[in-house]
Protein backbone atom coordinates (compact mmCIF):
# COMPACT_ATOMS: atom_id res chain seq x y z
CA UNK A 1 0.00 0.00 0.00
CA UNK A 2 3.00 2.22 0.78
CA UNK A 3 4.39 2.01 -2.38
CA UNK A 4 1.12 2.68 -4.12
CA UNK A 5 0.67 5.83 -2.39
CA UNK A 6 4.37 7.00 -3.03
CA UNK A 7 3.42 6.14 -7.03
CA UNK A 8 0.38 8.40 -6.65
CA UNK A 9 1.47 11.45 -4.98
CA UNK A 10 5.12 11.36 -7.48
CA UNK A 11 2.54 11.23 -10.39
CA UNK A 12 0.34 13.66 -9.33
CA UNK A 13 3.47 15.98 -8.85
CA UNK A 14 4.47 15.13 -12.64
CA UNK A 15 1.27 16.54 -13.85
CA UNK A 16 1.72 19.30 -11.60
CA UNK A 17 5.08 20.05 -13.45
CA UNK A 18 3.30 21.32 -16.64
CA UNK A 19 1.81 23.74 -14.52
CA UNK A 20 4.29 25.02 -12.60
CA UNK A 21 8.14 23.14 -13.20
CA UNK A 22 9.31 25.08 -10.60
CA UNK A 23 7.85 23.66 -7.51
CA UNK A 24 8.42 20.32 -9.26
CA UNK A 25 11.89 21.15 -9.05
CA UNK A 26 11.67 21.99 -4.99
CA UNK A 27 9.80 18.95 -4.89
CA UNK A 28 12.51 17.17 -6.29
CA UNK A 29 15.23 18.69 -3.60
CA UNK A 30 12.67 17.60 -0.68
CA UNK A 31 12.58 14.33 -1.57
CA UNK A 32 15.63 13.47 -1.77
CA UNK A 33 15.25 13.11 1.76
CA UNK A 34 13.68 9.70 1.44
CA UNK A 35 14.73 8.86 -1.94
CA UNK A 36 17.69 6.61 -1.24
CA UNK A 37 15.56 4.49 1.59
CA UNK A 38 15.39 1.38 0.94
CA UNK A 39 11.40 0.98 0.98
CA UNK A 40 11.27 3.61 -2.04
CA UNK A 41 10.44 1.86 -4.93
CA UNK A 42 13.44 1.54 -7.46
CA UNK A 43 11.31 0.12 -10.52
CA UNK A 44 9.02 0.58 -12.96
CA UNK A 45 7.58 -1.63 -15.16
CA UNK A 46 10.44 -4.42 -14.38
CA UNK A 47 12.53 -1.22 -16.32
CA UNK A 48 15.38 -0.57 -13.37
CA UNK A 49 16.38 2.87 -12.86
CA UNK A 50 12.41 4.36 -13.14
CA UNK A 51 12.32 5.15 -9.91
CA UNK A 52 9.54 7.65 -9.12
CA UNK A 53 12.00 10.33 -8.51
CA UNK A 54 14.08 9.70 -11.88
CA UNK A 55 9.97 10.20 -13.61
CA UNK A 56 9.94 13.34 -11.68
CA UNK A 57 13.10 14.73 -13.08
CA UNK A 58 12.37 13.50 -16.57
CA UNK A 59 8.78 15.22 -16.38
CA UNK A 60 10.37 18.44 -14.87
CA UNK A 61 12.83 18.61 -17.50
CA UNK A 62 9.89 18.06 -20.28
CA UNK A 63 8.15 20.64 -18.57
CA UNK A 64 10.87 23.12 -18.25
CA UNK A 65 12.08 22.40 -21.87
CA UNK A 66 8.43 23.45 -23.08
CA UNK A 67 6.98 25.95 -20.89
CA UNK A 68 9.62 27.94 -19.30
CA UNK A 69 9.53 32.13 -20.28
CA UNK A 70 11.49 33.14 -17.40
CA UNK A 71 14.51 35.60 -17.80
CA UNK A 72 17.46 34.16 -16.32
CA UNK A 73 20.74 36.58 -16.25
CA UNK A 74 23.74 35.23 -18.40
CA UNK A 75 26.86 34.09 -16.10
CA UNK A 76 29.92 35.61 -16.61
CA UNK A 77 32.12 34.33 -19.27
CA UNK A 78 34.86 33.23 -16.50
CA UNK A 79 32.72 31.08 -14.46
CA UNK A 80 30.84 30.28 -17.40
CA UNK A 81 33.50 29.02 -19.00
CA UNK A 82 34.29 26.70 -15.80
CA UNK A 83 30.90 25.43 -15.19
CA UNK A 84 31.43 24.12 -18.76
CA UNK A 85 34.64 22.35 -18.67
CA UNK A 86 33.14 21.24 -15.09
CA UNK A 87 30.96 19.36 -17.07
CA UNK A 88 33.52 18.10 -19.98
CA UNK A 89 35.89 16.62 -17.08
CA UNK A 90 33.30 14.71 -15.86
CA UNK A 91 32.06 13.22 -19.32
CA UNK A 92 36.10 12.53 -20.75
CA UNK A 93 36.12 10.40 -17.34
CA UNK A 94 33.19 8.21 -17.88
CA UNK A 95 34.20 7.76 -21.53
CA UNK A 96 37.29 6.77 -20.51
CA UNK A 97 36.20 4.59 -18.25
CA UNK A 98 33.89 2.67 -20.08
CA UNK A 99 36.25 1.64 -22.81
CA UNK A 100 38.45 -0.36 -20.54
CA UNK A 101 36.33 -1.95 -17.43
CA UNK A 102 38.99 -5.33 -17.06
CA UNK A 103 40.45 -3.67 -13.73
CA UNK A 104 37.19 -3.28 -12.38
CA UNK A 105 35.71 -6.83 -13.05
CA UNK A 106 39.31 -7.92 -11.35
CA UNK A 107 39.10 -6.19 -8.40
CA UNK A 108 35.20 -7.38 -7.58
CA UNK A 109 36.32 -10.89 -8.12
CA UNK A 110 39.14 -10.53 -5.85
CA UNK A 111 37.30 -8.58 -3.59
CA UNK A 112 34.29 -11.52 -3.52
CA UNK A 113 31.98 -8.64 -4.77
CA UNK A 114 29.44 -8.68 -7.59
CA UNK A 115 30.64 -7.16 -11.06
CA UNK A 116 29.13 -3.92 -12.05
CA UNK A 117 27.63 -4.67 -15.50
CA UNK A 118 27.95 -2.05 -18.32
CA UNK A 119 24.91 -1.04 -17.92
CA UNK A 120 25.34 -0.25 -13.98
CA UNK A 121 28.25 1.82 -14.90
CA UNK A 122 27.08 3.97 -17.34
CA UNK A 123 23.68 4.26 -15.07
CA UNK A 124 25.85 5.21 -12.02
CA UNK A 125 28.98 6.94 -13.96
CA UNK A 126 26.75 9.06 -16.33
CA UNK A 127 23.22 9.66 -15.97
CA UNK A 128 23.22 9.26 -12.05
CA UNK A 129 26.52 11.90 -11.79
CA UNK A 130 24.86 14.35 -14.19
CA UNK A 131 21.21 13.97 -13.03
CA UNK A 132 22.41 15.54 -9.69
CA UNK A 133 23.33 18.72 -11.08
CA UNK A 134 19.71 18.76 -12.75
CA UNK A 135 17.86 20.79 -9.66
CA UNK A 136 21.21 22.97 -9.52
CA UNK A 137 20.80 24.19 -12.80
CA UNK A 138 16.80 24.41 -13.17
CA UNK A 139 17.12 26.46 -9.88
CA UNK A 140 18.94 29.03 -11.19
CA UNK A 141 16.66 29.55 -14.49
CA UNK A 142 13.86 29.31 -11.96
CA UNK A 143 14.32 31.40 -9.61
CA UNK A 144 13.16 34.62 -11.04
CA UNK A 145 11.54 36.40 -8.05
CA UNK A 146 12.70 37.29 -4.64
CA UNK A 147 9.20 34.48 -3.96
CA UNK A 148 10.85 32.29 -5.73
CA UNK A 149 14.20 32.55 -3.94
CA UNK A 150 12.57 32.34 -0.10
CA UNK A 151 11.02 28.80 -1.83
CA UNK A 152 14.35 27.50 -2.65
CA UNK A 153 15.97 28.42 0.44
CA UNK A 154 13.34 26.94 2.19
CA UNK A 155 13.12 23.16 0.36
CA UNK A 156 16.97 23.42 0.62
CA UNK A 157 16.65 23.61 4.29
CA UNK A 158 13.95 21.52 4.66
CA UNK A 159 16.11 18.50 2.84
CA UNK A 160 18.46 19.13 5.73
CA UNK A 161 15.80 18.96 8.74
CA UNK A 162 14.41 15.74 7.37
CA UNK A 163 17.84 13.79 6.88
CA UNK A 164 18.47 15.32 10.53
CA UNK A 165 15.47 14.17 11.68
CA UNK A 166 15.73 10.80 10.13
CA UNK A 167 19.00 10.18 11.75
CA UNK A 168 17.67 11.30 15.13
CA UNK A 169 14.50 8.76 14.95
CA UNK A 170 17.43 5.81 12.79
CA UNK A 171 19.94 6.26 16.05
CA UNK A 172 17.95 7.10 19.11
CA UNK A 173 19.83 7.90 22.30
CA UNK A 174 20.37 4.51 23.60
CA UNK A 175 22.02 3.14 20.19
CA UNK A 176 25.63 2.78 21.49
CA UNK A 177 27.87 2.99 24.69
CA UNK A 178 30.67 3.23 23.47
CA UNK A 179 32.63 4.85 20.23
CA UNK A 180 32.71 1.36 18.50
CA UNK A 181 29.38 0.90 19.42
CA UNK A 182 28.35 4.00 18.00
CA UNK A 183 30.17 3.65 14.97
CA UNK A 184 28.70 -0.15 14.10
CA UNK A 185 25.20 1.30 15.05
CA UNK A 186 25.57 3.91 12.58
CA UNK A 187 26.18 1.81 9.75
CA UNK A 188 24.09 -0.72 10.32
CA UNK A 189 20.75 1.63 11.31
CA UNK A 190 21.74 4.68 9.02
CA UNK A 191 22.41 2.53 6.06
CA UNK A 192 18.83 0.85 6.37
CA UNK A 193 16.51 3.37 7.78
CA UNK A 194 17.66 6.56 5.74
CA UNK A 195 20.01 5.41 3.09
CA UNK A 196 22.98 7.54 2.78
CA UNK A 197 26.66 6.34 3.89
CA UNK A 198 26.95 8.18 6.91
CA UNK A 199 30.36 9.65 6.64
CA UNK A 200 28.45 11.47 3.97
CA UNK A 201 25.42 12.46 5.71
CA UNK A 202 27.70 13.21 8.80
CA UNK A 203 29.56 16.04 6.25
CA UNK A 204 26.08 16.84 4.54
CA UNK A 205 24.63 18.10 7.90
CA UNK A 206 27.61 20.12 9.02
CA UNK A 207 27.15 22.34 6.33
CA UNK A 208 23.69 22.05 6.85
CA UNK A 209 23.85 23.08 10.15
CA UNK A 210 25.35 26.03 9.64
CA UNK A 211 23.34 27.12 6.79
CA UNK A 212 20.24 26.79 8.76
CA UNK A 213 21.63 28.96 11.65
CA UNK A 214 22.40 31.47 8.89
CA UNK A 215 18.55 30.96 7.64
CA UNK A 216 17.47 32.00 10.46
CA UNK A 217 18.60 35.53 10.30
CA UNK A 218 15.77 35.65 7.35
CA UNK A 219 12.92 35.51 9.60
CA UNK A 220 11.71 38.39 12.28
CA UNK A 221 9.34 36.15 13.86
CA UNK A 222 10.80 34.87 16.89
CA UNK A 223 9.07 31.77 17.14
CA UNK A 224 10.40 31.16 13.52
CA UNK A 225 14.07 32.50 14.06
CA UNK A 226 14.45 29.65 17.35
CA UNK A 227 12.47 27.12 15.64
CA UNK A 228 15.04 27.39 12.64
CA UNK A 229 17.91 27.46 15.22
CA UNK A 230 16.42 24.23 16.81
CA UNK A 231 16.74 22.87 13.47
CA UNK A 232 20.10 23.82 13.54
CA UNK A 233 20.75 21.83 16.93
CA UNK A 234 18.94 19.05 15.57
CA UNK A 235 21.26 18.27 12.86
CA UNK A 236 24.37 19.07 14.81
CA UNK A 237 23.20 16.01 17.37
CA UNK A 238 22.70 14.04 13.95
CA UNK A 239 26.09 14.90 13.40
CA UNK A 240 27.30 13.01 16.49
CA UNK A 241 24.97 10.09 15.90
CA UNK A 242 26.28 9.28 12.57
CA UNK A 243 30.06 9.26 13.87
CA UNK A 244 31.59 10.53 11.73
CA UNK A 245 34.59 12.21 13.18
CA UNK A 246 34.84 13.96 9.91
CA UNK A 247 31.83 15.67 10.02
CA UNK A 248 32.27 16.83 13.98
CA UNK A 249 35.89 18.14 13.09
CA UNK A 250 34.29 20.11 10.32
CA UNK A 251 31.27 21.57 12.35
CA UNK A 252 33.72 22.67 14.56
CA UNK A 253 35.84 24.32 11.83
CA UNK A 254 32.94 25.89 10.73
CA UNK A 255 31.81 27.04 13.72
CA UNK A 256 35.33 28.51 14.34
CA UNK A 257 34.72 30.59 11.13
CA UNK A 258 31.66 32.16 11.49
CA UNK A 259 32.48 33.24 14.95
CA UNK A 260 35.87 34.72 13.58
CA UNK A 261 33.94 36.02 10.44
CA UNK A 262 30.24 37.08 11.61
CA UNK A 263 29.38 36.08 14.83
CA UNK A 264 31.91 36.52 17.76
CA UNK A 265 29.48 35.29 20.66
CA UNK A 266 29.37 32.06 18.72
CA UNK A 267 33.23 31.40 19.78
CA UNK A 268 32.03 31.40 23.48
CA UNK A 269 28.30 29.43 22.86
CA UNK A 270 30.31 26.81 20.47
CA UNK A 271 31.89 24.89 23.26
CA UNK A 272 29.04 24.87 25.36
CA UNK A 273 26.94 23.28 22.87
CA UNK A 274 30.00 21.10 21.79
CA UNK A 275 29.52 20.14 26.03
CA UNK A 276 25.64 19.58 25.33
CA UNK A 277 26.21 17.01 22.77
CA UNK A 278 29.23 15.39 25.26
CA UNK A 279 26.58 14.93 27.91
CA UNK A 280 23.51 14.04 25.70
CA UNK A 281 25.15 11.00 23.53
CA UNK A 282 28.75 10.47 25.63
CA UNK A 283 29.87 7.71 23.01
CA UNK A 284 30.42 10.78 20.69
CA UNK A 285 33.50 12.43 22.44
CA UNK A 286 35.24 8.62 22.77
CA UNK A 287 34.36 8.44 19.11
CA UNK A 288 35.55 12.05 18.40
CA UNK A 289 38.73 10.96 19.79
CA UNK A 290 39.34 7.05 19.02
CA UNK A 291 42.98 6.60 18.10
CA UNK A 292 44.12 10.02 19.07
CA UNK A 293 45.07 10.33 23.24
CA UNK A 294 45.12 6.90 25.43
CA UNK A 295 45.18 6.50 28.60
CA UNK A 296 45.45 3.64 30.52
CA UNK A 297 41.87 3.25 31.64
CA UNK A 298 40.42 4.18 28.34
CA UNK A 299 42.45 1.17 26.82
CA UNK A 300 40.35 -0.54 29.51
CA UNK A 301 37.19 0.49 27.45
CA UNK A 302 38.55 0.83 24.25
CA UNK A 303 38.85 -2.76 21.83
CA UNK A 304 40.72 -1.51 19.25
CA UNK A 305 43.29 0.18 21.73
CA UNK A 306 43.69 -3.60 23.82
CA UNK A 307 43.86 -5.36 19.98
CA UNK A 308 46.99 -2.97 18.65
CA UNK A 309 48.44 -3.08 22.15
CA UNK A 310 48.41 0.47 22.74
CA UNK A 311 50.10 1.60 25.61
CA UNK A 312 48.81 4.91 27.88
CA UNK A 313 49.59 8.16 25.44
CA UNK A 314 50.47 6.60 22.41
CA UNK A 315 48.76 7.78 18.95
CA UNK A 316 47.50 5.45 16.57
CA UNK A 317 47.56 7.04 12.90
CA UNK A 318 45.93 4.63 11.15
CA UNK A 319 43.01 4.36 13.51
CA UNK A 320 42.69 8.08 13.61
CA UNK A 321 42.62 8.18 9.17
CA UNK A 322 40.59 4.92 9.53
CA UNK A 323 43.20 3.46 7.56
CA UNK A 324 43.88 6.32 4.45
CA UNK A 325 47.41 6.86 5.40
CA UNK A 326 47.68 3.36 4.34
CA UNK A 327 46.76 3.89 0.74
CA UNK A 328 47.74 7.44 0.20
CA UNK A 329 51.63 6.84 -0.96
CA UNK A 330 50.15 4.24 -3.20
CA UNK A 331 47.78 6.50 -4.71
CA UNK A 332 50.52 9.99 -4.65
CA UNK A 333 53.19 7.08 -6.58
CA UNK A 334 50.38 6.40 -9.20
CA UNK A 335 49.73 10.08 -9.67
CA UNK A 336 53.45 10.69 -10.31
CA UNK A 337 53.24 8.00 -13.07
CA UNK A 338 50.71 10.23 -15.27
CA UNK A 339 50.58 13.49 -13.68
CA UNK A 340 48.64 15.55 -16.76
CA UNK A 341 46.10 13.41 -17.92
CA UNK A 342 45.44 10.62 -15.57
CA UNK A 343 43.99 7.43 -16.08
CA UNK A 344 40.28 7.71 -16.24
CA UNK A 345 37.11 7.59 -14.07
CA UNK A 346 37.36 4.48 -11.20
CA UNK A 347 41.58 4.56 -11.75
CA UNK A 348 42.10 2.81 -8.34
CA UNK A 349 40.56 -0.44 -9.63
CA UNK A 350 41.19 -0.18 -13.09
CA UNK A 351 44.65 0.28 -12.83
CA UNK A 352 44.94 -2.70 -10.31
CA UNK A 353 45.93 -0.19 -7.36
CA UNK A 354 42.81 -1.41 -4.99
CA UNK A 355 43.77 -5.20 -6.25
CA UNK A 356 47.12 -4.95 -5.12
CA UNK A 357 45.51 -3.01 -1.59
CA UNK A 358 43.72 -5.79 -1.43
CA UNK A 359 46.21 -8.73 -1.33
CA UNK A 360 49.12 -6.55 0.42
CA UNK A 361 46.44 -5.12 3.41
CA UNK A 362 43.53 -7.80 3.60
CA UNK A 363 40.60 -4.33 2.93
CA UNK A 364 39.02 -3.23 0.20
CA UNK A 365 39.79 0.55 -0.76
CA UNK A 366 37.84 0.83 -4.10
CA UNK A 367 38.31 4.85 -4.14
CA UNK A 368 41.65 6.62 -2.57
CA UNK A 369 39.68 8.23 0.14
CA UNK A 370 40.50 11.41 -0.71
CA UNK A 371 38.37 13.33 -3.25
CA UNK A 372 41.79 15.75 -4.22
CA UNK A 373 43.63 12.45 -4.83
CA UNK A 374 40.66 10.96 -6.90
CA UNK A 375 40.63 14.27 -8.65
CA UNK A 376 44.31 14.19 -10.26
CA UNK A 377 44.74 10.41 -10.16
CA UNK A 378 41.50 9.91 -12.44
CA UNK A 379 42.59 12.65 -14.36
CA UNK A 380 45.54 15.22 -14.16
CA UNK A 381 46.58 18.09 -13.18
CA UNK A 382 45.85 19.34 -16.53
CA UNK A 383 41.94 18.46 -15.93
CA UNK A 384 41.77 19.06 -12.36
CA UNK A 385 43.14 22.58 -12.25
CA UNK A 386 40.20 24.16 -13.92
CA UNK A 387 37.79 22.41 -11.06
CA UNK A 388 39.51 23.48 -8.58
CA UNK A 389 39.87 27.24 -9.59
CA UNK A 390 35.64 26.66 -10.30
CA UNK A 391 35.76 26.27 -6.10
CA UNK A 392 37.90 29.03 -5.21
CA UNK A 393 35.88 31.35 -7.57
CA UNK A 394 32.70 30.37 -5.80
CA UNK A 395 33.99 30.84 -2.11
CA UNK A 396 35.49 34.31 -3.61
CA UNK A 397 31.54 35.29 -5.04
CA UNK A 398 30.13 33.50 -1.61
CA UNK A 399 32.40 36.21 0.48
CA UNK A 400 31.92 38.65 -1.23
CA UNK A 401 28.36 38.27 -1.26
CA UNK A 402 28.27 37.31 2.50
CA UNK A 403 30.57 40.63 3.51
CA UNK A 404 28.27 42.94 1.31
CA UNK A 405 25.43 44.91 3.83
CA UNK A 406 23.61 46.57 0.78
CA UNK A 407 20.74 43.91 1.74
CA UNK A 408 20.36 41.04 4.32
CA UNK A 409 19.86 38.33 1.50
CA UNK A 410 23.26 39.05 0.23
CA UNK A 411 24.95 37.90 3.74
CA UNK A 412 22.05 35.19 4.11
CA UNK A 413 22.68 33.56 0.25
CA UNK A 414 26.76 34.11 0.61
CA UNK A 415 26.65 32.27 4.26
CA UNK A 416 24.53 29.07 3.02
CA UNK A 417 26.38 28.61 0.21
CA UNK A 418 30.03 28.83 2.28
CA UNK A 419 28.45 26.39 4.81
CA UNK A 420 27.71 23.96 2.03
CA UNK A 421 31.06 24.73 -0.18
CA UNK A 422 33.19 24.64 2.77
CA UNK A 423 32.08 21.64 4.43
CA UNK A 424 32.42 19.53 0.94
CA UNK A 425 35.82 21.05 0.29
CA UNK A 426 37.08 20.50 4.31
CA UNK A 427 35.11 16.71 3.98
CA UNK A 428 37.20 16.05 0.77
CA UNK A 429 40.59 15.57 2.35
CA UNK A 430 39.07 12.38 3.90
CA UNK A 431 36.54 11.21 1.69
CA UNK A 432 33.65 12.76 -0.79
CA UNK A 433 34.34 13.01 -4.34
CA UNK A 434 33.86 15.90 -6.98
CA UNK A 435 31.87 13.97 -8.95
CA UNK A 436 28.28 15.07 -8.40
CA UNK A 437 25.79 12.62 -6.29
CA UNK A 438 23.33 12.49 -3.80
CA UNK A 439 24.88 13.83 -0.92
CA UNK A 440 26.52 16.86 -3.05
CA UNK A 441 22.96 17.96 -4.35
CA UNK A 442 22.46 20.51 -1.33
CA UNK A 443 26.16 22.16 -2.02
CA UNK A 444 25.06 22.08 -5.87
CA UNK A 445 21.81 24.01 -5.08
CA UNK A 446 23.55 26.43 -3.29
CA UNK A 447 25.81 27.47 -5.63
CA UNK A 448 22.85 28.22 -8.04
CA UNK A 449 21.20 30.10 -5.91
CA UNK A 450 23.99 32.41 -4.65
CA UNK A 451 25.14 32.78 -8.75
CA UNK A 452 21.45 34.00 -9.28
CA UNK A 453 21.59 36.39 -6.28
CA UNK A 454 24.95 37.41 -7.62
CA UNK A 455 24.04 38.45 -11.08
CA UNK A 456 20.78 39.96 -9.91
CA UNK A 457 22.98 42.03 -7.85
CA UNK A 458 25.15 42.97 -10.83
CA UNK A 459 21.78 43.71 -12.66
CA UNK A 460 20.82 46.01 -9.59
CA UNK A 461 24.02 47.70 -9.60
CA UNK A 462 23.62 48.72 -13.56
CA UNK A 463 20.13 49.20 -13.95
CA UNK A 464 19.69 52.71 -15.87
CA UNK A 465 16.14 53.43 -13.79
CA UNK A 466 15.97 52.31 -10.69
CA UNK A 467 12.65 54.62 -9.78
CA UNK A 468 11.36 52.27 -12.39
CA UNK A 469 12.38 48.95 -11.21
CA UNK A 470 9.42 48.15 -9.15
CA UNK A 471 7.50 48.06 -12.36
CA UNK A 472 8.48 44.66 -14.14
CA UNK A 473 7.45 41.51 -12.95
CA UNK A 474 8.66 38.46 -14.51
CA UNK A 475 5.28 36.53 -14.28
CA UNK A 476 2.85 38.69 -16.24
CA UNK A 477 4.38 41.04 -17.85
CA UNK A 478 4.90 39.17 -21.47
CA UNK A 479 4.98 41.77 -23.78
CA UNK A 480 8.37 42.15 -26.01
CA UNK A 481 9.12 45.63 -24.84
CA UNK A 482 8.79 44.95 -21.13
CA UNK A 483 10.80 41.44 -21.78
CA UNK A 484 13.54 43.43 -23.22
CA UNK A 485 13.70 45.90 -20.39
CA UNK A 486 12.96 43.54 -17.54
CA UNK A 487 16.45 42.32 -18.75
CA UNK A 488 18.42 45.08 -17.13
CA UNK A 489 16.71 45.34 -13.92
CA UNK A 490 17.08 42.50 -10.91
CA UNK A 491 14.03 41.49 -8.59
CA UNK A 492 16.02 41.96 -5.21
CA UNK A 493 14.81 45.16 -4.26
CA UNK A 494 10.53 44.67 -6.07
CA UNK A 495 8.39 45.09 -2.75
CA UNK A 496 5.45 43.52 -5.64
CA UNK A 497 6.94 40.82 -4.68
CA UNK A 498 3.25 39.76 -3.43
CA UNK A 499 2.37 39.55 -7.07
CA UNK A 500 5.43 37.25 -8.18
CA UNK A 501 4.09 34.30 -5.88
CA UNK A 502 3.00 31.94 -8.83
CA UNK A 503 5.17 33.15 -11.78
Amino acid sequence: MRVFGIWGVFLSMCLYTWHNWYRGVLFLIITLAVVERPDMPNALLGISGLNPWNLMLISTLLAFTFTRREFAPRLKSGILTLVLFYGVVVLVAFLREIGDLEGIYEYAELASLRAPTRKSIILDDAFNTFKYLVPGILIYFGCSSYFRLKEALAALMLLNVMLGLLVVKSMGFDAAGSGDELEQTAIRRIDRDVGYHRSDLAILLAGGSWALFNYARMFKSKILFYLILASSGVCGLAIGLTGGRSGMAIWAMLALFFGITRYRFILLVGPLLCAALVATVPAVQERFLQGIVYSEEENKHSRRAAQKGLEGGEVDVSSVTSGRTVIWPHVIEKIADAPFIGYGRRAMQRIGLSSQLLSEQGERFPHPHNAYLELLLDNGFVLALPVLAFFIIVIQMSVTLMFDRALPIYMIVGAITLSFVLSFLMGAVAQQSFYPKVSSVSMWVSIALMLRVSMERKLLEQQPDKKNSTAIDTGYKRSKSLLNKQRQISWLKSPVDKINRDS
